[in-house]
């Protein structure tokens, strides 16, 4: 009974922490630590491309520092959770996809060509 009780929890949180971060194959762009802020206010309402990658009102999103997904969902660094459909405002500006580099984190790079286009890009940078 008790090797079973032990799995089981091991099993449950091994699930958790998977849940917690971000999978190395991920389309989910994050931004490094900015060390200023862009002045934009972003708005607009979230979705996803068919590679997975998040859109915010039809534009590529970069999320800010310390994102990860949650299953479906995307967590900021403070917790808050957005799924695709929801609203969400905040701080960052707009960037060409030749230009947003820039502000990746690294592990965001590699996936890039994946997400960004040619076009603009919103990048947010924090959520009050």
């Amino acid at each position: 009974m008790r090797s079973t009780v032990r799995s089981g929890a091991v099993v449950v949180l091994l699930g958790l922490l998977a849940g917690c971060q971000a999978a190395p194959d991920s389309p989910l762009l994050t931004a490094r630590p900015a060390q200023t802020q862009m002045a934009a206010a972003l708005s607009g309402t979230i979705s996803r491309t068919a590679d997975g990658c998040y859109l915010l009102d039809d534009l590529p999103l970069v999320w800010p520092n310390g994102s990860t997904l949650n299953g479906e969902k995307v967590r900021l660094a403070d917790g808050r959770e957005f799924a695709v459909g929801s609203t969400v405002s905040g701080g960052g500006g707009f960037m060409n996809a030749g230009d947003v580099a820039v502000v990746l984190d690294e592990a965001s790079k590699p996936k890039a060509t994946t997400c960004l286009g040619s076009g603009e890009v919103a990048v947010l940078q924090s959520v009050p």
